[in-house]
């Protein structure tokens, strides 16, 4: 998890019920948090680590 300094003015933590807080900070926006989450699921299975088959066979087996 990455940890972002924000500059002097965008701090959301104010409790102003009158001002919605903003939803995205930092250097990104909507596209770009769509990115990043739908990333991990549209990546190519050649990609996908050798340890996870192995993970996900055991587990898979455990269910009976």
């Amino acid at each position: 998890m990455t940890t972002v300094t924000l500059p002097h003015g965008l701090d959301n933590t104010q409790d102003r019920p009158s001002q919605r807080a903003p939803l995205v900070l930092g250097d990104n926006d909507f596209a770009s948090v769509t990115e990043k989450v739908c990333r991990i699921v549209e990546q190519p299975v050649k990609e996908t680590p050798l340890m996870w088959y192995v993970l996900f066979g055991i587990s898979t087996s455990l269910l009976g």
